[in-house]
């Protein structure tokens, strides 16, 4: 545990040294500073009156490689955040983190570019898929209206399913039978990208 001589709101760490507290055999607290072994004095914790008071625990930070970085999905393209880039100070560095951190909200942050350009590769088959729809949205307050959308078989085949429009589920729909056959033909490469991949 490091710890800073403090007191109230005003600190005196230019002029205190950096304390280390230990356990001592008894299980009694130590302070003693960071080479202590070079001291011949300690201090034991139990000996000084509001203690709290007078001294705080020093948070470690934990310090990032500069080789740190991470790939993104950005206007179409794989781009790469590297944190190099923001050590200029410990506010630029803080707005590295602040990225990272609001990249994984989104699912947008990769830490190989292999990973990137894969969820990349998805979006597109998945976005030209949607294309061959037609803009064709299904009516959900029909449930006589059939759709269709397609699957990845365990046989390693591009199929479909017919169904009514009674459950919402996370597929992209088709109004008929001939535009997904139609879609099949023309694009079973990004079919087969955006029933197979796997997060």
């Amino acid at each position: 545990m490091k710890l800073e001589k403090t007191h109230k709101n005003e600190t005196s760490r230019e002029f205190t040294p950096e304390l280390n507290a230990t356990e001592n055999n008894d299980r009694s607290m130590i302070l003693a500073q960071k080479e202590w072994d070079k001291h011949m004095y300690e201090i034991d914790i139990s000996d000084i009156e509001n203690f709290d008071e007078w001294f705080e625990e020093v948070k470690e930070i934990k310090k990032i490689d500069l080789a740190e970085h991470f790939f993104i999905i950005l206007g179409g393209r794989v781009d790469i955040i590297k944190f190099i880039n923001y050590t200029y100070s410990d506010e630029t560095e803080q707005e590295y983190i602040k990225k990272k951190e609001e990249c994984k909200s989104v699912g947008n942050c990769f830490e190989t570019r292999e990973e990137a350009e894969k969820y990349l590769k998805y979006l597109k088959a998945k976005a030209i898929i949607k294309k061959d729809t037609k803009g064709f949205r299904p009516d959900w307050g029909n449930e006589n209206e059939i759709l269709f959308y397609g699957y990845w078989d365990l046989k390693g085949k591009i199929s479909y399913s017919e169904v009514v429009a009674i459950c919402k589920e996370p597929q992209i729909y088709f109004k008929s039978r001939v535009d997904i056959e139609e879609s099949f033909k023309k694009h079973p490469d990004e079919w087969r990208t955006y029933l197979t991949y796997e997060q």
